[in-house]
């Protein structure tokens, strides 16, 4: 966004990255980042957004360790910036992809959902990657943990990717959704840039991980050829909710 603090777009630079490797419960190693500069772009600017690199990727001994950055010849081209993230496994050596649900599994959530660009704080911006709630979820529910991904483009496009990776059919309760302060369920559903764990799991799950709260709100209902798709129950209705997010083909 215009006037953001480059120093917040390096963190968020990094800190999108690790989240991506807590969705998998993997332990980052290092990072890498490529920048493209326009020229107008001032020697403040550029300082400001190292800083922001590398005191999120030291903050979770991920360190900064190469990249390459270059100036675009136009002022009119938009800056733009990459990491790549390498991670390994943990001391179960297992990492959870999101093909793993399972009929009759539990469909959870951590932390809240909605309103992180609306806020008023950019939580966008700000947010921590829940690597040590992935790491306790693991360490805690073991071979029950089947599935998990993060959700950056809203519940509903991300809540049906993991059930298109695991061919089955997911139903949540709207009721149950832990919706940010001042945020509606649309929003929950749809905003997305919260970097929350969304994940499936049997049995009895604990309702923190890493001090995070987390919520049951729906579960597996069938699988099969058919499936890959997830609706919401509100108001006495089920509701088509596949679509509701952030869809990157289509922007």
């Amino acid at each position: 966004m215009r006037g953001t603090d480059w120093k917040l777009v390096g963190r968020k630079a990094i800190a999108r990255n690790l989240s991506d490797i807590a969705a998998m419960g993997g332990f980052p190693v290092a990072c890498i980042a490529c920048a493209q500069f326009r020229p107008d772009m001032s020697m403040h600017h550029v300082s400001n957004l190292l800083d922001g690199l590398v005191s999120m990727s030291d903050a979770h001994r991920c360190p900064l360790v190469g990249g390459d950055t270059s100036i675009h010849a136009s002022s009119q081209t938009p800056f733009s910036i990459s990491v790549a993230v390498v991670g390994r496994a943990g001391p179960s050596e297992r990492i959870v992809t999101r093909s793993g649900a399972r009929v009759g599994d539990g469909l959870f959530v951590t932390g809240t959902l909605g309103g992180s660009f609306g806020d008023g704080f950019g939580r966008h911006l700000h947010f921590e990657p829940r690597l040590a709630a992935a790491h306790d979820l693991i360490d805690s529910l073991g071979e029950r943990l089947t599935a998990m991904m993060d959700v950056s483009d809203g519940l509903g496009v991300d809540g049906g990717r993991l059930a298109n990776a695991s061919r089955v059919h997911i139903e949540i309760e709207s009721s149950a959704i832990p919706c940010s302060a001042g945020c509606t369920i649309a929003q929950a559903i749809r905003d997305g840039e919260d970097y929350e764990l969304l994940f499936t799991a049997r049995g009895d799950v604990p309702t923190f991980a890493a001090g995070v709260p987390v919520t049951r709100i729906g579960s597996v209902a069938r699988a099969g050829d058919d499936c890959g798709t997830i609706r919401m129950h509100q108001d006495g209705v089920w509701i088509d909710i596949v679509a509701e997010g952030w869809d990157h083909h289509s922007s």
